[in-house]
């Protein structure tokens, strides 16, 4: 794949230019979803992206030790770093992205047709109906901790007080 057409590019420039312009992001999601196009399950769509998603990481944080696990291999997901100004940056694959090839990951392993530029907007509603009561809750869990993880304590006890424990009691 010649770096022009390179998908994950395309979402860092998205995310450059403008704070992901609409213009922009659409254009890295047709990118990628045509990428998506050529694969037949989930598993090959994963394995297709890996190279470019090592060579990006390799050419955008190939000098940056917190990019790495402890074993070598890349942090996709986001992390923190200090840059040779000293300035504490967020590194990783573009946010943007890792959402797309998430939806479209999720939306093959699901069997839904992603041709005819079908939208991720689209493509997620249909995932999260395709969803289970109990996969929804779970996932719902998963961002309550998260939030409740990153607030100070005294505020996540007094939501949890609110919220949780009436419905929950011991």
């Amino acid at each position: 794949m010649s770096e022009k057409d390179n998908p994950i590019l395309k979402y860092k420039e998205a995310e450059i230019a403008s704070e992901y312009s609409d213009e922009a992001i659409k254009n890295a999601w047709e990118a990628l979803r045509e990428v998506a196009q050529k694969c037949s399950d989930s598993a090959a769509f994963m394995n297709l992206l890996k190279p470019l998603e090592d060579n990006y990481m390799d050419t955008m944080y190939a000098k940056v030790p917190e990019a790495k696990f402890k074993d070598g291999r890349w942090k996709y997901a986001k992390f923190q770093y200090t840059d040779g100004a000293g300035v504490r940056r967020i590194g990783g694959l573009p946010k943007a992205y890792r959402s797309a090839k998430s939806v479209l990951k999720n939306s093959i392993a699901n069997g839904f047709d992603i041709t005819n530029r079908t939208s991720k907007y689209s493509l997620d509603v249909r995932l999260r109906n395709a969803k289970s009561p109990a996969e929804r809750v779970q996932d719902l869990a998963k961002d309550l901790t998260l939030a409740l993880a990153s607030m100070r304590p005294s505020q996540a006890k007094d939501l949890w007080d609110v919220y949780i424990e009436p419905i929950n009691p011991h």
